[in-house]
């Protein structure tokens, strides 16, 4: 778990401008809509986050630790949090990676359309009883406090996905009327399974006797794996949303990025959005892919616990010997569901057009028991921004869980964006339990070519036809 300690999670200082749409698709498809931006081009992106409640690196940082200022000792110095184990919380680990690819999106009018090529990997260990944390760090033998014990795990799941994706988008503004502006987007997504494995704990129930005796009294169990290799039929999903806008001024003919409209930006006092993303499933080649359902009562095992139950395929051998491993309570066996979750979005307008704070809450959507899939981690932000062509800055505040306190940072400079939703534990020595990265290289084109000679000759004359902080950059 301490190994996959660094990735992105939502990208929380970079998702909300409107000057980066090739972003702020990836929380509402209709954010597309009125941006900043004639054409946002993404050529390359990419991104890591990892978050976890049970290990910790305590009071250190990773600037420290990657430059070698900070030695660990991961025998010593990485252990797990025994203020979870005493307050018998539920275990959780959530991972992500992504690449971003080529991609883009146009905007004019009422019209706007993005494709995007991505990579996405996700890693999540989610219900998973504290307790097993003392195992997993001092072994069956070592943790003779936990023997003797009859434990009980329910709901827990592990799933690891790998996939590409090729996503198209389009949002359109559908309604305008007075200062009013409403727009809806979808993107449809089409997946390219590489690699995946996930199982699912319906029911277990074990007692670790002593160091050579290990019963379980329940096993209910579906567990798959696929081999490496890109399934071309990995399956669809989808995002859906949608987007009012309180603008500053009389919208009701009003076409973004147009001669039409004298090619000016109408500016909003505030914006408000709803959606449903990452809709779907990853699908594997059923003829690559292994997959068993156990179910079994009253089992012993004999020997050197450690032993048997660290080595995988010793474990699988001794399961193997029931008759059907197809009676599992999993239905859809060569498919893991992606972490979909609702969201809302509120961005306000403070200053020029230039300074605005973001509102964003993130709500994980339950997984079936019927179905592998991971749920995605809840959270909630707040983050202030300065936003220009050329320049941007903002400071997500970030509840993880609801509950976990996170800071980061986003900077934007010219074609260049890099930020983190964690960047305190790149600076400051703290006990940490993960970390995260991202950074993006674009060449945003901010006009449509008709409209660039009357941008410039604007400027010259002296008008701000944008923001008076936006004229100065």
């Amino acid at each position: 778990m301490i190994a996959s300690n660094l990735y992105s999670q939502n990208s929380f200082g970079t998702i909300s401008s409107n000057y980066a749409p090739t972003n702020s698709v990836n929380i509402n498809p209709s954010s597309m809509a009125n941006s900043k931006t004639y054409l946002d081009i993404n050529i390359v992106g990419a991104g890591v986050y990892a978050n976890n409640n049970l290990f910790l690196i305590p009071v250190n940082n990773w600037i420290g630790m990657l430059t070698g200022d900070q030695k660990i000792d991961f025998k010593k110095d990485v252990f797990y949090d025994k203020q979870t184990l005493n307050l018998n919380r539920d275990v959780n680990l959530f991972v992500r990676g992504f690449v971003a690819g080529p991609g883009a999106t146009w905007n004019k009018g009422d019209h706007a359309v993005g494709l995007a090529f991505n990579g996405r990997s996700y890693t999540a260990i989610q219900n998973m009883p504290a307790f097993i944390g003392g195992f997993l760090e001092k072994g069956f033998k070592g943790f003779t406090r936990q023997q003797g014990k009859l434990y009980d795990v329910n709901n827990m799941k592990f799933a690891s996905i790998n996939f590409a994706e090729i996503k198209l988008s389009y949002a359109n503004t559908f309604y305008r009327k007075d200062k009013n502006l409403l727009a809806g987007g979808i993107s449809i997504k089409k997946f390219y399974a590489i690699s995946g494995a996930a199982t699912n704990i319906s029911d277990l129930s074990f007692n670790v006797l002593n160091d050579s005796v290990f019963s379980v009294p329940k096993l209910d169990i579906d567990r798959m794996s696929s081999g490496l290799g890109v399934n071309k039929s990995g399956g669809m999903g989808f995002d859906i949303g949608v987007t009012y806008q309180r603008m500053l001024s009389q919208c009701d003919s009003y076409l973004s990025h147009t001669a039409k409209s004298n090619c000016r930006i109408i500016p909003y006092k505030y914006k408000v959005g709803l959606s449903l993303i990452d809709i779907g499933s990853v699908k594997f080649d059923e003829t690559k892919m292994t997959y068993g359902g156990y179910n079994y009562k009253d089992l012993t095992f004999l020997g050197d616990v450690d032993q048997t139950l660290t080595n995988y395929d010793s474990t699988l051998n001794i399961f193997s010997n029931q008759d059907d491993l197809t009676t599992g309570k999993v239905t859809k066996k060569n498919s893991i569901q992606l972490p979909s979750f609702f969201s809302a979005q509120f961005d306000y307008n403070v200053w020029a057009s230039a300074f605005y704070v973001n509102a964003t809450i993130v709500q994980g959507l339950p997984r079936s028991a019927t179905r592998f899939g991971i749920q995605h981690a809840s959270s909630l932000s707040i983050t202030p921004r300065f936003e220009t062509r050329f320049f941007e800055f903002a400071l997500p505040f970030s509840l993880y869980g609801y509950k976990v306190p996170q800071l980061g940072m986003n900077l934007k400079l010219g074609p260049l964006t890099i930020g983190s939703d964690k960047f305190i534990n790149w600076l400051i020595n703290s006990d940490i339990y993960g970390g995260d990265i991202y950074v993006f290289f674009k060449a945003p084109i901010t006009f449509h070519s008709k409209c660039r000679e009357m941008v410039l000759h604007k400027r010259k004359a002296g008008g701000s036809f944008r923001s008076k902080i936006d004229s100065a950059f």
